[in-house]
């Protein structure tokens, strides 16, 4: 039963990281294609933007990663926050 247990959180922690680069890479190529668009429409880049941007890739591959943890934390004990460190 305790390794049943111990392998929920170990998916449950990899799906975290998954889902953290999953949506790091969405709003990176969203990000991209919009700051093209601006720059084709006024010929700068605006440092706010981008700034608020990484801000908003940084939390968005974060939080489901510490979810994940924090689940696998919970079920298992002590452990990495990256799934692949034992």
């Amino acid at each position: 039963m305790d390794n049943i247990i111990q392998r929920l959180g170990l998916v449950s922690h990899w799906i975290g990281l998954i889902t953290g680069v999953t949506f790091a890479i969405g709003i990176i190529h969203g990000g991209y294609r919009s700051v093209m668009h601006i720059y084709s429409i006024t010929g700068d880049i605006r440092a706010v933007y981008v700034f608020q941007l990484l801000l908003l890739t940084i939390a968005a591959f974060l939080l489901p990663l510490l979810l994940g943890w924090l689940i696998r934390y919970t079920l298992s004990g002590k452990v990495k926050i990256l799934p692949f460190q034992n």
